[in-house]
């Protein structure tokens, strides 16, 4: 069959092509045998038959018994070009002997733009929240200059031990995003606190561990495709309870916030501050190994161990905070 739309598609009459075997040099640009012509010739090896005259196009449906589908661009004399999906299928008499096959074939292009503008909004949207990102990462290191520095370095170990140790990209993302913003709360810390040389008053140290709760009520109104605010939120808490704001143990932790809150322990005894030389990442190696199962998660520390001992992995200069 040839009908209107086949018609309209391909600008070609319906009287110029029944009665002939023409249909598929219009389709195709030479003579050969569609799909449903090599079904109904029953070829011993079908599979293989299809892949030499359409390569890897066609699949088997998922969906109907002795079919096969293929989805593409195609241009016609003309016409713009055109996404079509094509359905071949065997039919069979209630016996189960093969009649025919049938070969229909669908105009999906206003779907494969539909989909094109999609995928091109999320790409937008993405750049957009990237941009978003590193706008509260500056305003952090602008609040407190001496962690500059100190968010990148968090969110990069945190991802190195997230894909170490095998996580979702979804996952590894999530962290990607939280670790590169954990410390907003502290634009409510007053600088000359952030900044202040030597030891620090509990009065002080209170006020610096509002912090996460800070971040969370400032990030839970965002509609992050990740639970960003609660990661952020978690960021200080420890295996044994002995964390902050809640208190949380072990697995009421989540894994993001339990990667991000050793790879913030690990810069900040690492790195540089103000107020005191480096320890250096053996000081801190040295913290997580000694504290491994009570404050961090087992798992995590020993794939961040063998990031630094065995797979070279090295703080990047210039950062710090408290």
């Amino acid at each position: 069959g040839w009908n209107k739309a086949l018609e309209e598609l391909t600008g070609v009459r319906s009287d110029d092509v029944i009665d002939t075997d023409g249909h598929s040099k219009i389709l195709y640009g030479e003579k050969r045998p569609t799909v449903a012509d090599l079904l109904v010739n029953g070829a011993a090896d079908l599979a293989a038959e299809i892949r030499k005259w359409y390569g890897d196009r066609y699949r088997r449906s998922a969906l109907l018994e002795e079919a096969y589908e293929a989805t593409g661009p195609f241009s016609f004399p003309g016409k713009e070009q055109r996404w079509l999906h094509f359905t071949s299928a065997a039919i069979r008499d209630p016996k189960g002997q093969l009649i025919g096959a049938i070969e229909t074939m669908t105009d999906i292009s206003p779907l494969k733009r539909a989909e094109d503008e999609l995928r091109e909004n999320v790409e937008r949207l993405k750049r957009v929240m990237s941009g978003v990102i590193r706008a509260i990462d500056v305003i952090v290191e602008t609040r407190d200059p001496y962690t500059a520095g100190h968010q990148h370095q968090v969110a990069r170990l945190a991802t190195a031990i997230a894909t170490e140790m095998g996580l979702p990209a979804d996952t590894v993302e999530a962290i990607y995003v939280a670790a590169s913003i954990h410390d907003l709360g502290k634009i409510y810390v007053p600088a000359e606190i952030l900044s202040k040389p030597g030891r620090i008053s509990d009065i002080e140290r209170g006020i610096i561990r509002t912090h996460p709760q800070v971040g969370y009520d400032i990030l839970k109104s965002i509609d992050f495709p990740w639970p960003i605010a609660e990661i952020v939120l978690q960021h200080h808490e420890r295996m044994d309870g002995s964390g902050y704001p809640r208190g949380l143990k072990d697995g009421d932790i989540r894994i993001e916030a339990r990667i991000i809150g050793l790879a913030d322990v690990v810069e900040s005894i690492g790195s540089h501050r103000p107020y005191r030389p480096t320890l250096g990442s053996g000081k801190a190696l040295d913290e997580i190994r000694k504290n491994r199962g009570t404050l961090y998660d087992p798992a995590v520390v020993d794939v961040c161990l063998a990031l630094f001992q065995d797979r070279g992995y090295r703080l990047e200069e210039a950062a710090g905070g408290r």
